[in-house]
């Protein structure tokens, strides 16, 4: 008889084993499980670091903000007229501003969408005139290669760009040649490129 309850014993402690593997199976699978469904292996900040790029370009003293040469000080979101009648000067100081080195994350194009009507705004300044501003470019050659990676051609290509459009209200500041200074509202777009890895 004890040869029985010592083989019922072994028995049932060999089932409970069993059931204690499954069990303890099953939680480090679910712990598994719930830490690939919580850890996320792959952020994307693209949208981000465009954002940042507009914000520094607007608000950043090596940006397209105007500085005042003789205290240093930086306005926010005042253009300087001067600066940005020229292309060619207005890429060299974006080039400057912004480096990402070999591997460029961002391209932009830059187009004044509202320049104002003087004469409606400013009754004073009806014989001055500000002329057409021309569009411009960061790293241009990079803009003309991912243009076409948006839209609906990149959902079938391995390599993408994702495109992020900003209109953003600004102030140009003019100086006259009687040295009186005018400021004028306007609208700058934006349009960033930035290839998706």
């Amino acid at each position: 008889m004890k040869f029985n309850k010592k083989a019922d014993v072994a028995y049932w402690q060999l089932m409970f084993l069993f059931v204690r593997l499954f069990v303890l199976t099953l939680v480090m699978f679910s712990l598994v499980f719930l830490v690939h469904v919580f850890v996320d292996n792959y952020t994307n900040i693209q949208k981000e670091e465009m954002n940042l790029f507009v914000e520094h370009l607007i608000y950043s003293k090596n940006g397209l903000s105007y500085a005042d040469k003789q205290t240093g000080r930086s306005y926010p979101g005042i253009i300087n007229y001067d600066e940005v009648k020229s292309p060619q000067d207005i890429e060299a100081k974006l080039n400057k501003a912004f480096s990402y080195g070999n591997y460029p994350l961002i391209a932009a194009h830059f187009e004044f969408v509202s320049l104002p009507i003087l004469s409606v705004w400013n009754p004073e300044l009806e014989n001055e005139e500000i002329e057409a501003l021309n569009e411009f470019y960061y790293n241009k050659e990079k803009y003309d290669e991912w243009k076409y990676l948006t839209g609906w051609a990149n959902k079938i290509k391995v390599q993408s760009a994702k495109k992020l459009e900003r209109v953003v209200s600004i102030v140009i500041r003019k100086e006259n040649a009687d040295g009186i200074i005018n400021y004028y509202p306007a609208k700058l777009k934006i349009t960033l490129l930035s290839p998706s890895s």
